[in-house]
């Protein structure tokens, strides 16, 4: 018997390459992949036992592997590495020597991220698939632009989760063993779209399961009401669908908010770097969160020495936390999923918690670091659960992504399957290719999600009008000579 902890990692960036460069361009990527993929690369490289499973959106992965791409992003590192050395220089000319050693340290940080992308030979995904192959990372897939697959039509979520699983394949050189549901958005129906691809897995939030019903193996038996907090489910287990054929995990809702939020949880703690506040000329930052309430002009100096004790205590609460929250569940798993990006991007100290979380955990008796697909395998499911629909987003339902301010991205994206189709149907290969491709970029969820927020919704408005146009323009008579394949695997008989 043993407490098992699973931590989830997904990975995505919308399309971005081609798309200028700052601030909903290549900088976009650029700052993900050196403030989160190598620092986590860097830590995960680190573990001596269990690991993390890993999503990853197949549009990152295309973008991530373009050669283009790499030379802009070396370029990119050692411009951060010389602007913080510009800093030093200014600071200690200014007798501001603490500000100076600041600045050394960064300058030193993008060094050190210029020479791990250098030794990985500018393969970002090599690196995670090495890892998968020592068995610290289980790779999984999502959707193939992050569309919210319950808002879309049977074929088009086909065709997400099918190029999915093929890119994933392409890139890793293995099957993906599970899915990353887009915002944990699930309805009744979704699982036979992933089992139809063979995966084994994907998660849930905890409300889909407190929602749902426990029914009988293979639908047998008249289904049973499970009530919130009754006796009927335990989210620290694994379920499988009616179909018998793919399981869900659930996540843990008591130590989410713990990672997950600024105000209450660990990436709020004012000795840790503040991630709003950056200096002009350079763009870095030498200021802690002090108090997240105080306006940025009254941040107090970030050091880095005082945020990582922190880190090692934080480590502990989490792990002590989950223990508590596991109780005495025999064989229990405690499943932890965050984005990716949140682990350094927007909390810089983040993929050290990560790696001292870990290992911290694996230290205590009785506690075992797992992956989904390492778990389901070693463990009998708690039974078969026809969960609710949902997501994890605001409300638990689809409101974010589908509302009357953007009924109209909706009728777009009907429209344009309508198109794909008929070009499928004609066997239209090149042409139905390419619409198929704008239609999949016209469903990514980032879209209606700005819109949502505010925040970039102009730009995103920009992004889906120009992909329904240029649907529109390849489901016609233009011209195909200059089109880029993102998708080297797509097939356009998904639509059929």
């Amino acid at each position: 018997m043993a407490r098992h902890l699973s931590i989830i990692l997904h990975c995505h960036i919308p399309w971005v390459l081609g798309e200028g460069v700052w601030p909903h361009g290549s900088h976009w990527l650029h700052e993900a992949a050196a403030d989160s993929y190598l620092p986590l690369i860097e830590e995960l490289s680190q573990l001596d036992t269990g690991g993390v499973a890993v999503s990853f959106t197949p549009v990152l992965l295309r973008q991530l592997m373009d050669r283009g791409w790499q030379d802009d992003f070396r370029a990119y590192l050692v411009e951060r590495r010389d602007a913080a050395r510009a800093d030093e220089r200014e600071f200690a000319d200014g007798g501001r020597r603490s500000k100076a050693d600041l600045a050394c340290f960064w300058a030193d940080e993008y060094d050190r991220r210029r020479k791990l992308f250098v030794q990985l030979g500018g393969d970002i995904v090599g690196a995670f698939r090495a890892l998968a192959e020592d068995g610290r990372v289980e790779i999984m897939t999502s959707s193939a632009t992050h569309g919210i697959l319950p808002l879309l039509s049977e074929k088009s979520r086909r065709a997400q989760v099918a190029l999915g699983v093929a890119t994933s394949k392409a890139a890793f050189g293995r099957a993906p063993v599970g899915f990353w549901l887009p915002e944990c958005a699930y309805r009744p129906g979704i699982e036979d779209d992933l089992a139809r691809e063979g995966l084994g897995y994907t998660l849930l939030d905890s409300g889909l399961l407190r929602g749902g019903v426990r029914v009988e193996p293979y639908g047998g038996g008249k289904p049973a009401d499970v009530l919130a907090g009754g006796d009927g489910w335990s989210p620290h287990r694994f379920y499988f669908f009616p179909n018998g054929a793919t399981g869900f995990f659930v996540r843990d809702p008591a130590t989410a908010l713990q990672v997950w939020s600024r105000q209450w949880g660990y990436p709020g703690d004012p000795a840790y770097l503040e991630f709003h506040k950056q200096r002009d000329p350079g763009g870095h930052r030498y200021w802690r969160v002090s108090d997240h309430n105080c306006d940025l002009a009254y941040k107090e100096p970030y050091e880095p020495g005082v945020a990582g004790d922190v880190v090692g205590r934080q480590a502990d609460h989490f792990v002590a936390q989950a223990m508590e929250t596991l109780g005495y569940e025999p064989d229990g798993v405690l499943v932890a999923p965050f984005d990716a990006e949140l682990f350094g991007h927007w909390w810089f100290e983040g993929p050290r918690w990560l790696g001292e979380t870990l290992r911290r955990w694996a230290a205590k008796p009785g506690c075992r670091v797992t992956t989904p697909g390492r778990y389901l395998a070693e463990n009998d499911p708690a039974g078969w659960m026809a969960p609710a629909a949902g997501t994890w987003g605001e409300g638990g339902d689809f409101r974010v992504w589908d509302n009357s301010g953007n009924r109209w991205v909706w009728e777009a994206i009907r429209e344009g399957e309508e198109r794909v189709v008929r070009l499928a149907e004609q066997s239209q290969g090149a042409r139905a290719a390419a619409a198929a491709q704008e239609l999949l970029l016209l469903e990514a969820s980032d879209w209606p999600f700005c819109l949502f927020t505010g925040q970039a919704s102009d730009y995103a408005r920009q992004r889906l009008e120009r992909h329904r146009r240029r649907l529109a323009d390849l489901a016609g008579t233009a011209d195909l000579s200059g089109e880029r394949l993102i998708f080297e695997e797509i097939d356009p008989a998904w639509w059929r």
